[in-house]
């Protein structure tokens, strides 16, 4: 269809003719039409009084904000998703697509129509799942009202790109962070990128586990003899299950100690730490891995 008078008859009618849902994307420059245009807006009113279910989805900016607002207050369920690109309506048996070329304030020229079932259900899977990736309208707003940085994630695919950003996180630290490597490839990778600066005598090449808990912290009589047989100062422990796992941990060339937590300048805070090693074993030789270069000849690579 073409001729905005024949777009906004085309939409009215859609509105009109449904009866359960309707499910509207549409771009950052939509939500003020929706508002401005008296009878988008009263069809909008008019679905939702004879209970048809309106869900929007859309990108909510500081531009557009106000517009927002005044449609959560018509729609079901308004939700903001970044970067949205498409614009479309389905109903339960009909899809309608404004062509709009982000013009502001503009009704879109031509608007294609389609009844058929493969096309809605295609356009459903579609509106379902960016519905499934968007945050609540009134986080958005928050965050916008607030000057907030929205939370977000990306996939970064350029490798350069991906090394770059994992480089200067990691020296963006500065008291301490948790890495989870998926396997010891992705540690020699890292390794080589130069994210870990390590000392490689610290530890013997062992694996460091610290668990850390905001409690009231150790009893200082009983830390110095913590895991000693039947030191405690419970009513109900035994005082045992700490001298067994250094006993284990020992037993298997590890070592095992706690603390009571500080704030990295001596000064004490809640909670206590807990932490073991156990050194890293080549399984195809058995042995203990004393160098970094031994890390590097289990995965058959040689520094260059």
């Amino acid at each position: 269809m073409y001729g905005i008078d024949n777009v906004i008859n085309t939409e009215l009618q859609f509105f009109s003719k449904t009866r359960g849902k309707i499910d509207t994307c549409m771009n950052y420059t939509r939500p003020s039409l929706a508002i401005e245009i008296d009878t988008i807006k009263k069809a909008f009113v008019d679905a939702k009084n004879r209970g048809v279910k309106l869900l929007y989805l859309t990108e909510i900016t500081s531009e557009n904000i106000s517009y927002c607002k005044e449609l959560m207050s018509i729609v079901d369920e308004l939700r903001h998703l970044e970067g949205i690109k498409g614009n479309f309506m389905l109903s339960e048996s009909e899809y309608l697509s404004p062509v709009v070329f982000f013009e502001k304030e503009k009704v879109a020229p031509q608007i294609i129509c389609s009844s058929l079932k493969v096309i809605i259900e295609q356009q459903q899977y579609i509106f379902d799942s960016f519905w499934d990736r968007s945050i609540p309208a009134y986080q958005r707003i928050l965050e916008i009202e607030s000057g907030i940085e929205s939370e977000f994630i990306e996939v970064i695919s350029d490798n350069k790109k991906a090394a770059e950003i994992y480089i200067n996180l990691a020296r963006s630290v500065e008291k301490e962070a948790l890495l989870l490597f998926a396997n010891s490839k992705a540690i020699t990778r890292a390794d080589r990128l130069g994210a870990l600066d390590h000392d490689d005598n610290k530890y013997n090449n062992s694996v460091v586990v610290s668990v850390e808990d905001t409690g009231r912290g150790i009893d200082p009589e009983i830390l110095p003899k913590l895991f000693s047989k039947f030191a405690t100062s419970s009513e109900s422990g035994t005082g045992l299950g700490l001298f067994i796992s250094k006993n284990i941990i020992e037993a298997h060339g590890g070592k095992m100690w706690a603390a009571n937590s500080n704030d990295g300048f001596g000064k004490k805070t809640r909670g206590a730490r807990f932490c073991f090693t156990l050194p890293i074993i080549d399984s195809s030789t058995n042995r203990s891995i004393k160098t970094k270069s031994d890390i590097m000849s289990i995965q058959g690579i040689s520094r260059t």
